[in-house]
């Protein structure tokens, strides 16, 4: 079913806050979510302010809510350290330090709140419902993710009512840890496993009599039992511990567990009902990448951090704070999809920080309990040896109780806690002296409001965000860019918060008529629109205008989430240049193309990229985008060397003319342009997967011209399969060649070649070594442009080899002429090799797809992708041009992606240039024959590398794909396809010829799907 621009997958604290955030902004989402009810049993139980302050802007109420059930802040400070529930030895209050606890108060109108995840999500399910933009739908399982031709997202799902589509612009995996959809975008956590955790949750109204203290956390560390216990609104608690392996009695039997082990915590004396249990993993773990195409993670999902130090459901709020913002601007297409490339820019150093201090809180414990020998470094090293072999190896009625044996006898050792000994007492002094240094752990002010993010956005200032110490306990109040604007309270009873503008930028000052009047006077030419605004605060000026750090003249620039991106305490004439500059450099390539919004379909009116002279750090020159003509010119003769190399390589093998092939590869780029619609920036080269069929026609004695025929026919089928993607997408290619098919493909395609580029080399065996040689120390001497032309230069050096030892015969090139007509021919029509022909048609829409997702990933705009149909149909039909007049196949070129990787210019007038000068050079016989000089010798080294290289691509998909090659259908599809592609056999069928690659081809495709189907209807898989 059609959907709103966004799915969220996940109704957890960042899939919730998303979407609120997003209809706020106005922009409507589908929220999926497995449970029907919301979680029991409380995950988490620390609020930041900060958090607070992001469910404020989504929903004021909602933060009132969740901050009234927080209990007083005087019952928040005790953490206790116990050898029993009932013999204390050590307090640590947080909110001893007066001073430190007033100044916290004054940045944020919220403080640190101590609210159980069960209560918490229960409010935001309740915003959720009450949101008029959000459709939230409850049980429902998400299944798969996948991209139809226009780019649009599709979740399917499963219900009571059964199988269904959601589809969208953009979906966010806020699935938790285990997230499904991390897995089907092939994603991974990655991290260390630090424990296992068991937890149960229960209700003791009587635990703590009244008027004593009830901590808010309590270690204990008996001979029987190791864990905290944290204390819940309702006279309801948390109890945790770890354990070794899974089939010890915490993991197998929760219930049964708890049941005994609770009573025996807290006395048997005491009313206990245990409401829910259970277990997880505790690791620090942080995802490969956070989005892949339209695709985002957030939340658990992107990252998980040990419980210690409150920051994993926080962190997960601000995923979706630094999300929401950007997703708006890109839907309202005031943005392109690059600003989205900004997300885990930004947010990843940020977690990779809370997780650094979390693991960093857990094993600071052990400077407590060290004294008796109980760490959290043995912790994890046990745990570790635990799930690796030999350990792993034994079976969990063996290994079950050889775990719990090992945590009683080293639990065993806290019984010295107890002090009835002289060894007792120095142990429990050990623990009140070390206390005192685990305030870190429980008081994070610094890293709660001074967390901060770099990247394009952000201004660079010299020197280091000003923190106190290290920037984790104390916080210093900073408009340094990048930190979250501080709280400052106005004159008319709201905060300066709220003047920041949910779309553009919000320019905050106390000089507001020379800001206004320098955004009237250049407004229209920056980038982003912004907004000025007064601060008018509520206490002494003088105070405000310290906070704000820019004196009564400067500005401020804040950005819809309310972090600083710019500041200057200078008026507008002496700082305005440096903020429009600032503003082009670093959020110009964030703007959608404007060429793309005035000329859909097919311009030649580039819009000149900045100065036309220079790329700003941070920018690309996009495909609607030009440098000036003298150095787009430039660019396109560089695009001609690229692929100069490999493309003449192809003629001079199989014996094609030069000249034709260069005028139909430049001819074949010009069409690509058009049929693409000036979107998609490539060059149109030689495909060497043409080299096996025709290599096979050359075998048997048929002339070129049937081989060209060949090559119309693979152009014509490959146009065909263009224009069916361009109507109905490419998931029938995706099922039809999956990754372990398409790889065995190319891989003995390519080592189908190799007793061709064997006998080359014997031709002329030291011309091969040196050119060989030459090539592959190319490749690692050299960086840059010149290491891309490896080809090239390695052909040079064998040849100026041939020319010194005279193995060269330059007559030719001085009977021939300067200028001519291409060496033009018509193909002789003749079916009997075309079989041979028939694979080409699956590597050119691999290449083809590849080179559409490589340049839509590198210039940040997946809207190329909608081009891949338009991209197959061009290359098929600019490849039967070529062989209806004499060039041999063309392919796009992953050598000019490099180029444009290097160089950061992705325009299209580029490629024109490029296509000109090929078809130009074309009307030189003189350069035709000049080519055709390079000796066999030569061409033989030149192929052992580039035919090796063909197969091992092949190999490089599966490994791309992570193909698992320990399921037999994987193994026989790839094992039958690469022994008959290599071993070339031939069969014959009436008049036609399948040679080993055609067999090979056919052998992937029948032993792949045959197996699937008859494994799927045995239920085998």
């Amino acid at each position: 079913m059609p959907g709103p621009p966004v799915t969220i997958v996940g109704a957890g604290a960042a899939g919730s806050t998303l979407a609120l955030l997003l209809a706020s902004r106005g922009v409507a989402t589908t929220v999926l979510e497995r449970r029907r009810q919301p979680l029991t049993h409380p995950a988490a139980h620390v609020v930041n302010a900060t958090s607070l302050e992001i469910w404020e802007k989504a929903d004021p109420l909602l933060a009132s809510t969740v901050a009234a059930l927080s209990p007083p802040l005087s019952e928040l400070g005790t953490i206790r350290w116990a050898s029993d529930l009932h013999d204390p030895i050590a307090d640590l209050n947080f909110l001893d330090d007066a001073d430190e606890v007033a100044a916290v108060r004054t940045y944020s109108p919220y403080l640190r709140s101590h609210v159980g995840q069960h209560q918490l999500m229960r409010e935001l399910w309740a915003a959720l419902d009450r949101a008029p933009l959000v459709t939230f739908v409850r049980g429902v399982e998400v299944e798969d993710l996948s991209v139809l031709p226009d780019g649009t997202q599709r979740v399917g799902l499963t219900s009571e009512l059964g199988r269904e589509d959601v589809d969208s612009a953009f979906v966010v995996a806020a699935d938790g840890a285990n997230s499904r959809l991390r897995d089907v975008a092939r994603l991974r956590l990655e991290g260390p496993v630090l424990a296992r955790m068991g937890s149960a949750f229960f209700r003791a109204p009587d635990l703590y009599p009244a008027g004593a203290t009830r901590p808010l956390l309590t270690w204990i560390y008996r001979p029987d039992f190791a864990g905290v216990m944290i204390a819940h609104a309702d006279d309801c608690y948390v109890l945790m511990t770890v354990y070794l392996h899974p089939g010890q009695e915490v993991a197998q039997s929760s219930r049964t567990y708890w049941e005994w082990m609770v009573p025996t915590i807290l006395g048997r004396d005491h009313d206990v009902e245990i409401r829910s249990t259970g277990t997880w993993e505790m690791t620090s773990q942080v995802a490969t990448s956070f989005r892949r195409g339209r695709l985002i993670l957030v939340g658990d999902a992107a990252h998980r951090f040990p419980h210690t130090g409150g920051f994993g459901l926080n962190s997960g709020v601000q995923d979706a704070d630094n999300l929401a913002w950007k997703l708006d601007a890109v839907l309202s297409g005031e943005a392109s999809t690059s600003l989205l490339d900004t997300y885990e820019q930004e947010r990843r150093p940020v977690v990779e920080r809370f997780a650094e201090y979390s693991v960093a809180n857990h094993l600071r414990l052990d400077e407590v309990t060290k004294v008796v020998g109980v760490t959290n470094r043995s912790l994890r090293q046990a745990t570790r040896a635990v799930s690796s072999p030999p350990l792993s190896w034994l079976p969990a009625r063996v290994m079950a109780p050889l775990a719990e044996r090992a945590t009683r006898l080293q639990l065993g050792r806290t019984a010295a806690l107890r002090g009835t000994t002289a060894a007792g007492e120095r142990a429990r002094q050990h623990v009140v002296d070390t206390v005192p240094g685990q305030i870190e752990h429980f008081v994070a002010t610094g890293l709660e409001f001074g967390y901060a993010y770099g990247g394009r956005l952000v201004d660079r200032e010299p020197g280091e965000q000003p923190v106190v110490d290290e920037g984790v306990l104390r916080h210093r109040p900073t408009t340094w860019p990048g930190c979250r604007l501080p709280y400052l309270p106005l004159d008319d009873g709201r905060s300066v918060h709220t003047l920041v503008e949910d779309r553009g930028l919000t320019l905050l000052t106390f000089d507001p008529d020379a800001w206004e009047s320098w955004v009237e006077a250049v407004g229209e030419r920056l980038p982003v629109p912004v907004v000025v605004r007064e601060v008018r605060p509520a206490g002494p000026r003088p105070d405000a205008v310290r906070l704000l750090e820019v004196g009564e003249r400067g500005a401020v620039v804040v950005r819809p989430d309310g972090h600083v991106v710019w500041r200057s305490g200078q008026p507008p004439l002496q700082s305005g240049v440096r903020l429009a500059l600032f503003l082009h450099r670093s959020w110009g390539g964030a703007r959608r193309d404007p060429s793309f919004r005035q000329n859909p379909s097919m311009p030649l009116n580039w819009t000149l990229h900045h100065d036309g002279k220079t790329i700003p750090d941070g920018e690309i020159v996009r495909p609607g985008e030009r440098l000036t003509w003298p150095r787009t010119i430039g660019l396109g003769a560089q695009h001609v060397v690229a692929m100069f190399g490999a493309t003449f390589l192809v003629p001079t093998i199989t014996g094609f003319p030069v000249t034709a092939t260069l005028f139909f590869s430049g001819l074949g780029t010009i069409l690509f342009l058009v049929l693409t619609q000036n979107r998609l920036p490539s060059y149109l080269g030689s495909s060497f997967a043409f080299l096996a069929p025709i290599g096979a026609v050359a075998a048997s004695g048929a002339s070129i011209e049937v081989a060209m025929f060949g090559i119309l026919v693979t152009g014509v089928l490959l146009a065909v399969v263009g224009a069916i993607v361009v109507r109905t997408g490419i998931g029938w290619i995706n099922a039809l060649m999956p990754p372990v098919v398409a790889g065995s493909i190319v891989a003995l395609i390519g080592f189908n070649l190799a007793p061709t580029a064997i006998k080359n080399a014997q031709a002329g065996p030291w011309m091969a070594v040196v050119t060989l040689v030459v090539l592959v120390l190319t490749v690692v001497v050299f960086k840059g442009l010149v290491g891309r032309l490896s080809i090239i230069v390695g052909v040079l050096a064998g040849y100026v080899y041939a020319a010194v030892t005279g193995a060269l015969d330059f007559q030719p090139v001085r009977d021939a002429k300067l200028f001519g007509l291409p060496d033009f021919s018509t193909p002789e029509v003749s079916w009997v090799f075309i079989p041979a022909f028939l694979p080409v048609v699956l590597v050119l829409i691999a290449e083809n797809v590849g080179h559409v997702r490589s340049v839509a990933q590198l210039t940040g705009d997946d809207t190329i992708n909608e081009r891949t149909g338009r991209a197959l149909l061009a290359d098929g039909i600019a490849t039967s041009i070529a062989g209806a007049g004499g060039g041999s196949g063309t392919t796009t070129y992953g050598e000019n992606i490099g180029v444009m990787a290097a160089t950061r210019v992705y325009s299209t007038a580029a490629y024109w240039v490029a296509g000109a000068i090929a078809v130009l050079l074309s009307f030189s016989p003189k350069i035709g024959a000049l080519i055709n000089t390079i000796p066999t010798g030569v061409l033989g080294g030149v192929t052992i590398a580039l035919y090796g290289l063909i197969g091992i691509v092949g190999i490089k998909i599966w490994i791309d794909n992570h193909v698992d090659f320990s399921v037999p259908v994987n193994q026989l599809t790839a094992g039958v396809a690469l022994v008959i592609g290599i071993g070339n056999p031939e069969l014959k069928v009436g008049d036609m010829v399948f040679n080993g690659i055609a067999l090979g081809t056919i052998a992937a495709l029948v032993v792949f799907h045959v197996m699937t189907f008859v494994e799927k209807r045995r239920q085998t898989v």
